[in-house]
């Protein structure tokens, strides 16, 4: 009777009609895979935009972030790949100084280190003009910044043996992200620097930090010299969200995986996800993943 009690509490009887519309839509989706359920009606923009927007769609064709983004900024830039102890191959993206206030790179600079988000890639430090983005405005203050992406994202899509089609590719969860991605990225850093790193994380950024500093066997400790959390995730136990919880609940990543779906990819049209509108979008790719491993590991 109480854990009846604390069901019917968590997930009001109301919010089964949410998942009423989800289980529409996935037929729909599964049924008219050629057909795009929601279009939206074509929207002039700005050229400039456009062009941003095309170099960011396609990560086999597309440039990396430095020459699509980071150096017509005028900040210098490098592209490094580091591999996984899995084979994954991990793009970072190296600023060594800046073009405003101390601009001499043969300085020694403290290595910082930028760890984008849920469903974000190393661009987000980027994207806004130089005075708004934090990766330009360490740069222009002396610092030698990092910016990682993690497997799977934009400027992280390789492997040594698997496709992006193989499910394979796809099998990790953001433990992979705290225990594998974040030591190799974090670690090549401080090894090309000879120095502790500096770390700033936004959102899954970190409870990467969080997780990974808080197992030995990773060697976080030795690594970091300080860290900055903005956003930050410990735990979900004050979601309110009673759209996420049903997805938790019926287990949705799993139900969406049977389909084939193993992407998340809001560039590819023809994806199962890219069907649903922005609020199932987001339950779905988002938070149910994090929810569920919460709630299966007890910390909740």
């Amino acid at each position: 009777m109480l854990a009846q009690r604390k069901l019917d509490s968590r997930v009001p009887i109301s919010s089964w009609s949410w998942y009423c519309v989800i289980v529409l839509l996935l037929s729909c989706s599964c049924s008219c895979r050629e057909v795009n359920l929601f279009t939206r009606p074509k929207v002039r923009a700005p050229q400039g935009r456009l062009e941003v927007r095309s170099l960011l769609t396609d990560a086999s064709s597309a440039p990396g972030l430095c020459d699509s983004i980071i150096k017509a900024a005028g900040y210098p830039c490098e592209e490094v790949t580091v591999q996984t102890s899995d084979g994954f191959l991990l793009g970072l993206q190296h600023i060594p100084y800046g073009v405003a206030g101390i601009t001499n790179d043969t300085q020694k600079r403290p290595p910082v280190f930028l760890q984008h988000g849920l469903t974000q890639g190393g661009d987000d430090w980027v994207l806004n003009s130089p005075s708004q983005s934090l990766a330009y405005i360490l740069a222009d203050r002396g610092f030698d910044v990092w910016i990682g992406n993690l497997r799977g994202t934009r400027f992280s899509h390789g492997h040594t043996t698997l496709s992006p089609d193989d499910w394979r590719f796809w099998d990790w969860s953001f433990n992979e992200h705290a225990s594998i991605d974040m030591p190799t990225m974090v670690g090549y850093v401080q090894r090309s620097t000879a120095s502790q790193v500096y770390y700033v994380g936004h959102s899954q950024g970190t409870i990467m930090a969080l997780a990974a500093m808080s197992d030995p066997d990773t060697g976080m400790s030795n690594l970091l010299k300080a860290s900055a959390l903005l956003a930050p995730i410990a735990y979900m136990q004050h979601m309110k969200s009673q759209l996420l919880s049903v997805s938790v609940d019926l287990m949705l990543d799993k139900i969406v995986g049977i389909f084939g779906t193993r992407e998340f990819n809001l560039n590819k049209t023809q994806l199962l996800f890219q069907r649903l509108p922005s609020p199932i979008l987001l339950a779905v790719g988002a938070s149910v993943h994090f929810h569920q491993e919460f709630a299966a590991s007890g910390t909740e």
